[in-house]
C-alpha cells in the first residue's frame, strides 16, 4: 500500500481509531497493530509489472522468526563469555558466533536470491564470453519483494547488536514482531534501530496537541514533496525525456538531470516525512534520518543516498546526523549512479562492513 493513495486514508482512519481505543491496553493494541502492518503489507496496488504476490509475506514471517530465536540463544550464551573456563568461553564464542551465522545467512541469502541472481548469471555469462565460450545464461523471472532490504537490515541490526551485548533480547515475541513490521517505516524506511523503537512498545502511548498537530503537518508536507512535487516532475518532464533522449537537447537532457536529483530528493524526503508523521499520530517517535543529503562533501557521503531507497535508510542510521549537515552543494549528478548495478553491490559490502566494526571505529567515521 502506497501512501499517496486514497486506499492509505481508509486504512488508517480505523487504525488510529482502534489503536487508541485500546491504547490502555497493550496486550490487544500490539497484536492489533501487527495484523494492520501485515494487511498494510500485503494490500499493494496493481502494478506493471506485477507487484510481488501476497504470499511473500511470508518471507517477512520468516526473518522475524529466525531473528527472534537466534537473538535469544546468542542472549542465552553471552554470560559464558566471561566464565572462568577457558574453554567453556571459547565454545560461547562459537556458538555466538553460529547463531550469528545463520541470521546472515537467512537473511542475506533471501536478499541475494531476489536481488542478485540474475545479476550474478549475467555477469558470468559475460565473464565466459570474454574468455571466447559463447554459452546462453537463463533469465529467471523474479518479483522483489517488497521493503525486503529494509527488514532485512533491520532484523540483522537487532541481532548483531545482541551479539555485540549492546542489546538485550525482546522477550515478547509480538512486540518483537511489531518492531519488524511497524507499517510507516516498513516498505521504504527509515530503518529504526530497536533500541529506539522497542522501549516505546512498553510504554503507554501519549497522543498531546502538539504531537497530534506536528503529525499532521508532516503527513501534509510529506504529501507535498511526493506527489505535488515529485510525481509531477517525473510525469511531466523527467520520465518524457529519459524515455526518448535523442528528441531532446543537450540543455534539456542537463536540466532533465538536475530535475530527476530534485524528483529523487522529494520522493525519500516525502516518504519519510509521511511515516515519522503517521508513527507520531499513533503515539511513536521515528527519529529523523533524512537530512540535506545533497549538502554532502563528497561522493562517498552522497553515492549511497542517491543510488535508491534501499541506501538511504540502510546506511543513514549507521552514520552520525552530523555528517549531513553543513556540507557544500555538490555532486548533482550522481543520481546517474542509480542505473549501475555493479556499484550497488561494492556499497552494499561496505555498509554491511561498516555495521560490523567495533563500535569505537565505527564512531569515529
Amino acid at each position: 500500500m502506497l501512501f499517496s493513495t486514497f486506499d492509505f486514508l481508509l486504512f488508517i482512519i480505523p487504525v488510529l481509531l482502534f489503536s487508541w481505543a485500546f491504547a490502555h491496553a497493550p496486550k490487544v493494541r500490539a497484536p492489533l497493530l501487527v495484523v494492520a502492518s501485515y494487511f498494510f503489507y500485503m494490500a499493494g496496488p496493481r502494478t506493471d509489472p506485477l507487484p510481488a504476490p501476497w504470499y511473500y509475506v511470508g518471507l517477512l514471517a520468516l526473518s522475524t522468526v529466525v531473528d527472534y530465536l537466534c537473538s535469544a540463544r546468542i542472549h542465552a550464551r553471552s554470560p559464558d563469555l566471561d566464565h572462568p573456563d577457558p574453554h567453556r568461553a571459547a565454545a560461547a564464542r562459537r556458538a555466538r558466533g553460529a547463531w550469528l551465522g545463520v541470521s546472515l545467512v537467512a537473511n542475506l541469502g533471501l536478499l541475494a536470491y531476489f536481488k542478485y541472481t540474475n545479476f550474478c548469471l549475467e555477469a558470468f555469462g559475460d565473464l565466459a564470453r570474454a574468455f571466447g565460450a559463447e554459452i546462453v545464461v537463463p533469465h529467471l523471472d523474479l518479483i522483489l519483494p517488497v521493503g525486503i532490504s529494509f527488514y532485512t537490515f533491520q532484523t540483522l541490526s537487532y541481532t548483531i547488536d545482541v551479539w555485540r551485548r549492546r542489546l538485550t533480547p525482546e522477550p515478547s515475541f509480538v512486540k518483537f514482531a511489531l518492531f519488524v513490521v511497524f507499517f510507516p517505516q516498513l516498505v521504504a524506511g527509515p530503518i529504526v534501530r530497536a533500541s529506539e523503537l522497542l522501549p516505546q512498545f512498553h510504554r503507554r502511548p501519549q497522543l498531546s496537541a502538539e504531537d497530534l498537530t506536528q503529525g499532521l503537518f508532516r503527513v501534509f508536507i510529506g504529501l507535498v514533496k511526493k506527489v505535488v512535487l515529485g510525481d509531477w516532475i517525473a510525469a511531466n518532464f523527467t520520465d518524457a525525456v529519459f524515455a526518448a533522449p535523442g528528441t531532446y537537447t543537450s540543455m534539456e537532457l542537463l536540466l532533465a538531470l538536475y530535475a530527476f536529483t530534485l524528483q529523487l530528493y522529494c520522493d525519500f524526503a516525502g516518504y519519510s516525512d509521511i511515516a515519522i508523521g503517521v508513527a507520531k499520530l499513533l503515539g511513536y517517535q521515528i527519529p529523523e534520518n533524512f537530512d540535506r543529503p545533497y549538502q554532502a562533501k563528497n561522493v562517498g557521503d552522497l553515492a549511497p543516498l542517491a543510488h535508491d531507497p534501499q541506501h538511504l535508510a540502510a546506511r543513514l542510521p549507521l552514520l552520525p546526523p552530523r555528517r549531513l549537515q553543513g556540507r557544500p552543494c555538490a555532486h548533482l549528478l550522481q543520481p546517474l549512479a542509480h542505473h549501475v548495478p555493479r556499484g550497488h553491490v561494492a556499497r552494499r559490502l561496505l555498509e554491511f562492513c561498516h555495521l560490523l566494526q567495533p563500535a569505537r571505529a565505527r564512531d569515529r567515521l
